[in-house]
Order: structure tokens, then C-alpha cells, then sequence
């Protein structure tokens, strides 16, 4: 389950030492082979955020590995006893919960439009269980780019930080071009393969969407800009060049920007070249310009910030084509086509002369009559080929002149057909992924309905438990706030009289019948008040529990905190409530 090796029947794995039956790490993680839609088995946890845990996973059908990221934002909802569902922490955070699984859905959704693209993380499968959601991805091997930088020192140069995030824009590029936003660039979202490929993941639609719900913090000191910051701040393609950038200049200074609301009171971002980083000016002016608080000041495109944080190289001079090659040609007959009729035209002007002036000499011969008309026999004939010659280089140059326009059709015809062969190609494998997902979804409908109708059922029973419970005891405890009960100190006062210089914590038991005594597992929101002599009252919300079988519900609530006269002296009281009834109520006083 550390490695997904086959370790035979060993306890212990000796690729990876994963020991068989160990537990999860933190409470609220699954268990090591959990089956997930009876193809997918649960192993150790790769990794726990805010809003989700990825583990890693093995495909019962296909036999490969896989990482699996379920819907888990553990502020507002917990696992319930049977170690699998998970439900919203007190029924007021319900709609919270439900709408943070809606934006889960929706990166889901996100991530199948980029299924074939070697910068975003492949997604594989999608699937709702557990009372939750779960994303199946590709398994990469190698390590995020902050890994990396730890690795090198906590900084690398501008060129090899530079070649790592040019994917990284090049796929932003891409997701910005389908009309959404990742939200949440920085090194722990960037992945370096062991082949050295760059991904991105674990886009931010999910934590932003329940932060802006539910009021939950979702941002990342110092990579997320100041309009992350508030519900009234305008996000789009600016957001994410802020990040991209924020990104850049940890990799290459070893410390992240202040962040924006402190920058937006007056602290300085320091340039990189002042703190010895070697950066060209423009390169350097770019990085700050992406970096500007305000998203009005920056780049609001990747495109810009690209072009400016690395000018273009000048254009490579264009191929010659088939037609210039016989454009050369025709030229250099031409200009040998001039130059033979301006030579026989030369010799016909000489002859010419010749001619009219043997003709006013007085004395003529036979010989030289029969020479002048030999003369006049040749110049004819070669009057004729240099015109056959004319003809045949004018029929020539049409025949160019047709070929190019052909072969230009022919090109454009070329550029269309290849356009139509990739736009269908693309829409068969879009439509191929939607349906191996419409199979999939359409595989656990039938076990969701079933689920959904045993929820229903037992959502039900709560509620009708909740209204019927009641108060049978209390108890009364000194306490060294420690909430793991195993391990914490505390000593129980059944008179209910405590010492004010020794009482910096109190721990208050409480208990009553199980109202659904061996039918399911029972649990309720407990409202504890505690009054003090100033008649103001604190109040902590705690979980009554009842396993199944049991015949009586607890809860432990406590109050209280390391400061000298906490507990004012004189006379306390505590109210037990549920559901909007009080239950009972217990008196102390502290002397």
C-alpha cells in the first residue's frame, strides 16, 4: 500500500517498509485497502490540503497505479463511525459542504477538457461515493518544484527556472484559451516528472468556490494577488500572471514576495538583481511589472508577459519554394535570350553597313554577290530561331506561371485538409473520453440511487432522534486542556467546588439515553453555555455520539485557557442544549 509492489505475504514491504494494518495518518483519512467502486484500492496518503487528500491508488481492472483526490475540506465536515462517509461537521454547514462538492464536480469537469495535453495532469476517471466526490488521475513519479528548489539550495538561475515555467505558461495558455483560470500557481502546484516533464496541478476552482460561500480563508502567502484577497476583487488571465511570476521569483531569489495586502500598505518587493540574482534589465523590469499589486498595472495576458520577459528572436529567412526555383530559371534564360539578340542584332546592323557600302562600289564580282547572298541566307535563318526560341521561352514562362498558381491551390488545399484531420481527431477523442465517463457514471448509478434512498432513511431517523434527546448526567473535572483524553490530565470534582488559583481549564461530561438504541449509529450538535458570575456566556459546539448497539450518548466539552482568572470567582452555571431545547443545566462555584 506504500509502493503498490507486490510484497507476497510479507507484513512489512521491503521496497518502500509499509507495514500491513497501519492506520491512517491523520484522523479523517481512509484506510489503507479501502475499495473504492469496486475497481480502485485505497494506499498511503501522497499528500492533504485544506480542501482535499490525494492518496495513492491501484486499478483492480487494468492493473496499474494510479492517485486518486477526494473531495475533503476538513474546516467543515468529518468522517463519519463506519470510517467511510463524509458529512458536514453541524447541519448549518450543509449547503457550505454541498456547493464546495458542486466546484469539485466542476474541476473535474476542468480537467477532461485537457485530457491529451502534456502539461495538465491526466484525468483518468470520476466518481461520487462516501457521501463525496473523487477525482482518479495519472500517477507521475518525481517531485514538485518546490521540492525541487529544496534540493538545489532553495534557488536556481533564471535560464533553468525560466525553462521549467515556460510549460508551465504554455499550458495556462491553454486553459486561459477555454475560457478558465487555475487560481492557484505556485511551486507546490508545479510537478517535475522523472523524465522531466512539467505539469501543473490541482487547479483552484474547488477552494475558492467555498471560500467565497462560506467565508474560509483560500489563499497562498505571497503567490496570491491582492484581488484573491476579498469577494470584491475582479479575477481573471491577470490572476494567474501574478502567480506565474510570484513563482519565478522565489525560484530564482530562494524567498517568496511579501504579500499583496502588505505590499499594498507600503512594504517593498525587493528587485532580484539587488539581491544578486543575474537577470537582464528588460527580463527584471517584465518579472516586476507581473508582480505589480494592482492588476490594472500588469500584464493582463501570458502572452504579454512572455513576450516581454523574453524577447523574440528575429524570424529565420523563409525555404525556397518549387516556384522560386523556376522563377530563377526563367530569369536566367531571359537575361541569355537578351544577350543573344543584342549580339545578332549587332551583327545585323554591321553587315547592313557592310552591304550598302559594297553596294556603291564600282566594281562588283560574282564571288562577292554569291558571298553577300549566303550572308543574307544565314542572317535569316538565325532570325527565325532566335523567333522560335522567343515563342518556345514564352510558352515556357506560361507553363511556369500555371504550375505556381497550381501549386498554390494545392498548398492551400494541403493547409485545409490537415486543419479538418486535427479538429476531427480532436473531437473524436473528446468524444471517446465522454464516453468511457458516461460509462463509468453510468456503471454506479444504479448503487447511488440505493445509497442515496439508505441516506434519506437514516438522515430521517437522526433528525426525529435529535428532536427525542435528553439529559440523564453530567460531570465536572479539573483539566489541563489537553482534547486527547488518553493523554491529557484531569481530575473529577463531584462537588462541583473549585479552587479559582488552581482552575485554568474545566472539562464538562455529559450524557443521556441513546434514542436510537441498536439501529444505527446516533450523533447530534451539543450547544454548551457556560454563565459566569457576570451572567456572559461562552459557548462551545460539540459532538454527542452513540455507537451503534449502545444504549447512551456523551459529549466532552471544555472552556477555559492558560491565563490567571480565567474563571472569575463566584457562582457558574452550564446549559446543555440540542436543536434549539435546552436539555438541563448544572451549577458550579469557583472560590
Amino acid at each position: 500500500m506504500g509502493c503498490m509492489r507486490d510484497k507476497g505475504d510479507a507484513r512489512v514491504c521491503n521496497a518502500c517498509g509499509f507495514e500491513e494494518g497501519t492506520a491512517p495518518e491523520r484522523p479523517g483519512q481512509l484506510s489503507p485497502r479501502t475499495i473504492l467502486a469496486e475497481k480502485y484500492v485505497i494506499g498511503r496518503v501522497l499528500g492533504q490540503g485544506g480542501f482535499g487528500i490525494t492518496y495513492l491508488a491501484w486499478d483492480l481492472i487494468l492493473d496499474r497505479k494510479l492517485a486518486v483526490k477526494e473531495h475533503f475540506p476538513r474546516e467543515i465536515c468529518t468522517r463519519s463511525r463506519d470510517e467511510r462517509t463524509v458529512q458536514p461537521l453541524t447541519q448549518r454547514l450543509t449547503e457550505d459542504y454541498r456547493y464546495g462538492l458542486k466546484k469539485f464536480v466542476e474541476e473535474g469537469r476542468a480537467l477532461a477538457c485537457f485530457y491529451d495535453h502534456p502539461g495538465i495532469v491526466l484525468l483518468l476517471d470520476f466518481l461520487e461515493a462516501n457521501g463525496t466526490a473523487y477525482l482518479v488521475m495519472a500517477y507521475v513519479a518525481g517531485m514538485t518544484f518546490g521540492q525541487y528548489l529544496k534540493n538545489h539550495g532553495g534557488k536556481i538561475a533564471f535560464g533553468p527556472a525560466l525553462d521549467i515555467l515556460t510549460p508551465v505558461m504554455d499550458s495556462l495558455r491553454e486553459v486561459h484559451r477555454m475560457g478558465m483560470l487555475h487560481r492557484d500557481v505556485s511551486p507546490e502546484n508545479i510537478y517535475i516528472n522523472e523524465k522531466k516533464e512539467v505539469k501543473i496541478l490541482d487547479f483552484g476552482s474547488t477552494r475558492y468556490a467555498v471560500r467565497e460561500f462560506s467565508q474560509m480563508p483560500a489563499v497562498k502567502p505571497g503567490y496570491s494577488p491582492f484581488e484573491q484577497y476579498g469577494q470584491s476583487g475582479k479575477q481573471g488571465t491577470w490572476t494567474d500572471v501574478y502567480a506565474t511570476a510570484a513563482t519565478l521569483y522565489r525560484a530564482i531569489t530562494g524567498q517568496a514576495p511579501p504579500e499583496a495586502p502588505d505590499r499594498s500598505r507600503g512594504e517593498p518587493l525587493i528587485p532580484p538583481s539587488r539581491l544578486g540574482v543575474e537577470i537582464s534589465p528588460s527580463s527584471e523590469k517584465a518579472l516586476l511589472k507581473a508582480l505589480s499589486v494592482q492588476p490594472k498595472d500588469r500584464f493582463q495576458t501570458i502572452d504579454h508577459f512572455w513576450n516581454a520577459l523574453v524577447p523574440p528572436s528575429p524570424p529565420p529567412p523563409p525555404p525556397t519554394t518549387n516556384g522560386s526555383r523556376w522563377f530563377l530559371v526563367l530569369l536566367i534564360v531571359a537575361c541569355v535570350l537578351l544577350l543573344s539578340t543584342a549580339a545578332f542584332a549587332t551583327m545585323w546592323m554591321r553587315t547592313r553597313h557592310n552591304l550598302r557600302s559594297i553596294g556603291h562600289t564600282p566594281v562588283e564580282s560574282l564571288a562577292l554577290r554569291t558571298q553577300i547572298d549566303d550572308l543574307q541566307n544565314k542572317l535569316a535563318a538565325q532570325q527565325k530561331s532566335l523567333d522560335d526560341q522567343l515563342a518556345q521561352d514564352t510558352a515556357l514562362q506560361a507553363k511556369v506561371s500555371n504550375l505556381e498558381q497550381q501549386n498554390q491551390v494545392l498548398n492551400a488545399r494541403l493547409d485545409t485538409t490537415r486543419g479538418e484531420r486535427t479538429a476531427l481527431i480532436t473531437e473524436r477523442d473528446s468524444l471517446k473520453a465522454q464516453l468511457k465517463t458516461a460509462a463509468s457514471n453510468n456503471e454506479n448509478l444504479q448503487a447511488q440511487i440505493g445509497g442515496l434512498q439508505q441516506l434519506v432513511k437514516s438522515l430521517q431517523d437522526q433528525s426525529g432522534a435529535r428532536r427525542a434527546v435528553s439529559l440523564r448526567g453530567y460531570r465536572l473535572f479539573y483539566w489541563d486542556g489537553e482534547w486527547d483524553l488518553k493523554r491529557s490530565k484531569y481530575k473529577i470534582q463531584p462537588d462541583g467546588d473549585f479552587d479559582g488559583n488552581a482552575l485554568r481549564y474545566i472539562l464538562c461530561e455529559v450524557s443521556g439515553p441513546n434514542p436510537l438504541p441498536g439501529k444505527q449509529y446516533f450523533s447530534a450538535a451539543i450547544d454548551v453555555r457556560y454563565f459566569g458570575p457576570d451572567k456572559q456566556f461562552k459557548r462551545m459546539l460539540v459532538g454527542g455520539n452513540a455507537p451503534t448497539g449502545t444504549t447512551e450518548w456523551n459529549a466532552y466539552s471544555g472552556w477555559g485557557s492558560d491565563r490567571p482568572g480565567t474563571f472569575k470567582r463566584g457562582e457558574w452555571k452550564v446549559e446543555v442544549w440540542c436543536e434549539g431545547q435546552k436539555l438541563g443545566e448544572v451549577h458550579f462555584r469557583v472560590h
